[in-house]
């Protein structure tokens, strides 16, 4: 099936997550299992296609663009539980590929910032880290921002999950903590934020879709310093089951 797109602040302080304490949710998805119970509202947001087998593989296709630069049409495959391929990217037919539960291979440092953005920086990659045992911490529900510290369009109310989990798509074993933005009347994920040494990340999701009871974004933003790098904006929309994540390496 394909589809084609268009162009009171409460703070509440969640136990620190680990693998030993994970409570279960089968009735809520088969896919995402043994995760805390606050994380529901984002588990659900995301629809069928993390409740039951038959979805897991999402592949985009879309126009990814670097900041001054020129389209060039891209196409994604985001596949349950963590690997992703990307084709396109470098206007040619490289591929970059990472099977999440396998030791990544040696890239170039942009390629490896499309990789955690497109697999670690999701609401799917939030659950994941979190499934295999990632510290997570409920920040606060309904959270609502300072005016004055952000953008207009990202001034809505939020529930926020800081996460702290390894960055599979590097070798050095390096953990890095990020923060998640879920829009709090919605449970989709808006955006996250971190830092990496020299710059505050910000991954930006926006125009979500729902089709056929699941929702997907449609554009994907990266922002260092609170500017634009590149955005990807998706035309289409394929789901499937899921395929040997040996492809994915």
């Amino acid at each position: 099936m394909e589809i084609f797109i268009g162009a009171l602040g409460m703070a509440l302080v969640a136990p620190v997550h680990s693998q030993n304490d994970k409570s279960t949710n089968k009735q809520q998805s088969v896919l995402l299992t043994g995760l805390p119970d606050f994380l529901q509202p984002q588990i659900g947001a995301l629809g069928n296609r993390v409740k039951a087998p038959g979805k897991e593989s999402t592949v985009f296709e879309g126009t990814f663009t670097i900041a001054n630069g020129k389209p060039k049409t891209a196409h994604i495959v985001m596949q349950l539980p963590g690997s992703v391929e990307l084709k396109g990217f470098h206007g040619d037919e490289t591929t970059l590929k990472f099977e999440g539960s396998s030791e990544p291979r040696t890239v170039a440092p942009d390629d490896a910032i499309l990789l955690e953005t497109f697999s670690a920086d999701t609401a799917e990659g939030m659950l994941k880290a979190i499934q295999d045992g990632a510290s997570v911490e409920l920040i606060g529900r309904n959270i609502q921002p300072d005016p004055g510290t952000i953008a207009k369009e990202l001034s809505m109310p939020y529930d926020v999950y800081e996460v702290t989990a390894p960055v599979q798509t590097l070798h050095n074993g390096f953990f890095r903590t990020k923060l998640y933005y879920f829009d709090a009347r919605t449970g989709l994920l808006a955006r996250t934020r971190y830092e990496d040494g020299r710059s505050v990340i910000e991954t930006r999701f926006s125009n979500w879709y729902k089709v056929d009871g699941s929702a997907y974004p449609g554009r994907i933003e990266r922002y260092e310093n609170d500017r634009v790098v590149f955005s990807f904006i998706v035309t289409a929309i394929s789901a499937g089951p899921k395929v040997d994540p040996a492809a994915f390496r």
